[in-house]
């Protein structure tokens, strides 16, 4: 287990993108910070192959603190419609990240 805890560098620019996009047909927005483990917990496990290149980058990128997009579930009464961001919460997890940005869209 790592001794320090690891920051998540989340991408501002991505994170305004996203916002901006799906204002539309949003009740409200969150940004929660969350465990992986949390994150991981609301969303089905990923069914084929992890994609090592993809992980590979993803671990350099949090180790060297480069932004990266943030992790978002869309919410229709209380149930999680759609997700993104299971590889991003698994490396983070195996890295020893202790919170991940979280974008919640609670949809009309």
């Amino acid at each position: 287990m790592m001794s320090h805890k690891r920051k998540f560098p989340l991408n501002k620019e991505k994170l305004k993108e996203m916002l901006d996009e799906k204002l539309k047909n949003l009740d409200y927005v969150e940004l929660k910070w969350v465990s992986p483990y949390t994150y991981l917990s609301k969303v089905p496990p990923i069914s084929r192959r992890f994609n090592e290149f993809s992980a590979k980058n993803l671990r350099e990128r949090i180790l060297k603190q480069k932004p990266i997009d943030p992790l978002y579930l869309d919410v229709k009464d209380g149930k999680v419609k759609h997700h993104e961001g299971r590889h991003r919460a698994l490396v983070s997890k195996e890295l020893g990240v202790d919170k991940i940005p979280v974008v919640y869209y609670h949809l009309k």
